[in-house]
């Protein structure tokens, strides 16, 4: 053993295993000097973006999906119409209609169809100059619109053909009755129809308090002094901002391995526990445009707009009220009419409520009620055929008539 100096103190060695000291000393230099020429932090970076990159592209060909796409996958299922290819385009005034001149198959049955003729006409001709003017049209939600049916089987194509003259269509999916009116604005002045059926539901009214509602943000009415004022327009887009589907999900919804992640049970357990919603949060299409409910107040006076427009262009407006197979298999008081109807009535437009001949059937003949419905299992989904051809009896008979009965609506 010896002792060796090391400043103000010693360090006692043996021969042997100081040598060996000395020997591991130097491979941990010789390492050290590696690492800093390999592994330099550019490029352990590179590296490191290198794996990550072959790990996403490895995990989109093991998924089969999305494998050379660029977009925010969060953005893709919150913002449908930017990049689907179907029947939808987005529009700046509307939020949303349908496309042009667009034809989709197999609507109800093999040979059934969905044909978008000029001006956004479901059923309608593809040019412009052959779509009949001075004829009655009809605008309202995805029941007018008609779904998973073919074009002749929509009530206002079945109207047409009990009228014996043309009956347009410029309904969309999903529209509210804000959307429905300006939708009206937009035609009645080009098409100038003869007759205007306008029809809504109960949720249509509501969806008149939201700023996005199911396929993205739409125009909404804020009430000021009693008068409506355009809100929302030119209507944005839904895209990948952090303001449209949330600050985290615009940076790392563009990952294929990251969105997997978040879809899984820990994936959702943290999404709650930072965030506080799901990783795709859905309620950013369902989001309020005012903090009380004004759907009434708003619809309301959306009918003054639409008794200025008959005054305008002199044509016969009828306001109708559509339900779904659950609204008719729940009972409801006869004085309980939707109060729009009686505001429509109010200002020199006729009105219908579908309710009543349909909850009688419902109650009367069950079978026969079924049978005005799409079957999905247990489950009642849209108007059927045969659905459809109730409803444009029940409008040709009302047209038959010079005015609609009074419906008891409170106001």
């Amino acid at each position: 053993m010896r002792l060796e100096k090391m400043g103000a103190s010693y360090l006692v060695t043996a021969g042997p295993i100081g040598e060996g000291h000395a020997g591991r000393d130097g491979d941990t230099r010789r390492m050290s000097r590696f690492l800093n020429t390999q592994w330099n932090r550019p490029r352990a970076l590179a590296w490191l973006l290198a794996v990550l990159l072959f790990a996403e592209l490895s995990s989109r060909l093991l998924s089969g999906v999305f494998v050379l796409s660029i977009d925010n996958l969060v953005a893709r299922e919150l913002s449908p119409l930017q990049w689907a290819n179907g029947p939808l385009i987005y529009d700046d005034k509307l939020g949303w209609r349908l496309k042009p001149r667009f034809q989709a198959p197999g609507q109800g049955r093999p040979d059934g169809k969905l044909s978008v003729g000029a001006l956004g006409l479901r059923g309608g001709a593809y040019q412009e100059s052959r779509v009949p003017r001075q004829a009655v049209l009809a605008i309202g939600e995805s029941l007018t619109l008609g779904i998973n049916v073919d074009d002749s089987e929509t009530w206002p194509a079945r109207l047409g053909g009990l009228l014996k003259e043309p009956v347009l269509n410029g309904s969309a999916w999903s529209w509210g009755l804000d959307q429905i009116v300006l939708r009206a604005e937009e035609l009645v002045p080009v098409l100038r129809p003869t007759t205007l059926l306008l029809a809504t539901r109960p949720e249509s009214v509501a969806e008149t308090d939201f700023k996005t509602f199911g396929l993205g943000y739409k125009p909404y009415f804020d009430v000021i002094d009693g008068r409506l004022i355009l809100a929302g327009s030119p209507v944005p887009k839904m895209g990948s901002r952090a303001g449209d589907i949330g600050v985290p999900q615009s940076v790392l919804g563009y990952s294929h391995i990251v969105n997997s992640l978040m879809r899984t049970r820990v994936g959702y357990w943290i999404s709650m526990r930072v965030l506080g919603a799901n990783w795709v949060d859905y309620s950013r299409l369902t989001q309020r445009a005012h903090v009380t409910d004004e759907s009434s107040q708003i619809a309301c006076l959306l009918m003054e707009r639409l008794a200025d427009l008959k005054d305008r262009y002199g044509m016969r407006v009828v306001v109708m009220m559509a339900y779904s197979a659950g609204e008719l298999l729940t009972p409801r008081a006869s004085e309980e009419v939707p109060p729009v109807l009686g505001c429509a009535q109010a200002r020199g437009l006729e009105a219908l409520d579908s309710y009543q001949a349909l909850r009688a059937l419902a109650a009367n003949n069950p079978a026969g009620f079924k049978r005005l419905w799409q079957q999905q299992g247990d489950i009642y989904g849209p108007p059927s055929p045969e659905g459809n051809d109730f409803m444009a009896a029940l409008v040709q008979k009302a047209l038959a008539s010079s005015a609609l009965p009074p419906v008891d609506a409170k106001m």
